[in-house]
């Protein structure tokens, strides 16, 4: 009986069924009389599965006074299964011992399918989606000698733990050789976007995200309005404009516009150079930030 407990293990791997006791090997019925003793005896055997599995046990009829034990098995979910420590896989049509390497790989894949270790939340990792900028945060400091300026030049990787490192690259989360910072700046540039910042600030490292053009903010101590955000919007686009070229590009009168002049000035959004007549309107630095 102990080959085919293996076989039940083996069975478990795969697909649904059936592991026949009192068969030789050349699959020719033995058979016997089966007593309560004889399926006793089978118990041990099916407890020694690994993790523990619940299979259907029947008594089949091959000829007057002698039977074949018949233990029906469903697709385990727990995979591997294995038989006192050992799990099998199926060559040809016979089972072979699985490799510790393959007994590990369908775990790892057991284990990924329950929980996407891409998708759960890392300690120490935060990320920030600002008006104009999307900011990930990384709690500590650069280590061996790097700068935020030689992340985007070539230079090779130098993981803290090696061994974890090498197992995230075969899943293929992370790069091997420090291209991932050279990767993003290409990826970024590629779509139009501006190359990412890297700084040190307060013990963290943060990597910097900004849009391509300006985008007016929607909310600065109060709700600005569609057309105070317009203006905003068009000093980005032309600085250095007076009230007469905003007017004619809006398509208002001066008089409804001096009170949206007056909150974005108030806000710290805009500020006036010149004087009189010849004052020109430009974006404030706090409305870039």
């Amino acid at each position: 009986m102990r080959p085919a407990s293996g076989t039940s293990s083996l069975k478990f791997q795969k697909k649904n069924g059936r592991t026949r006791f009192l068969v030789d090997p050349q699959e020719r019925i033995v058979g016997q009389q089966v007593s309560a003793r004889t399926l006793e005896e089978i118990t041990p055997e099916i407890q020694q599965i690994e993790p523990p599995v619940f299979p259907q046990i029947d008594c089949v009829d091959v000829k007057p006074g002698v039977q074949v034990i018949v233990v029906q098995v469903s697709t385990g979910v727990n995979r591997p299964h294995s038989d006192k420590g050992q799990a099998y896989k199926r060559v040809g049509n016979k089972s072979a011992r699985m490799s510790r390497d393959e007994c590990n790989r369908m775990l790892i894949e057991r284990v990924h399918s329950e929980r996407c270790w891409e998708t759960e939340p890392v300690a120490g990792w935060t990320v920030a989606i600002y008006q104009n900028r999307a900011e990930i945060t990384s709690s500590g400091t650069l280590h061996f000698g790097l700068t935020p300026e030689k992340l985007f030049e070539p230079h090779g990787s130098l993981p803290w733990n090696p061994l974890i490192a090498r197992a995230y690259y075969r899943r293929g989360i992370i790069e091997n050789w420090g291209r991932g910072t050279l990767k993003v700046a290409e990826l970024t540039e590629r779509t139009g976007l501006p190359r990412p910042e890297i700084v040190e600030q307060a013990g963290c490292v943060v990597v910097r995200f900004r849009p391509i053009r300006y985008i007016p903010r929607r909310q600065v101590k109060q709700d600005l309005t569609e057309r105070q955000r317009k203006i905003l919007q068009l000093l980005s686009e032309r600085p250095g404009i007076g009230r007469k070229e905003i007017l004619l590009v809006l398509q208002v009168e001066l008089r409804p516009l001096n009170p949206d002049f007056e909150d974005l000035k108030r806000l710290g959004l805009i500020v006036q150079t010149g004087k009189r007549r010849g004052s020109v309107w430009h974006l404030a630095k706090s409305a870039l930030n």
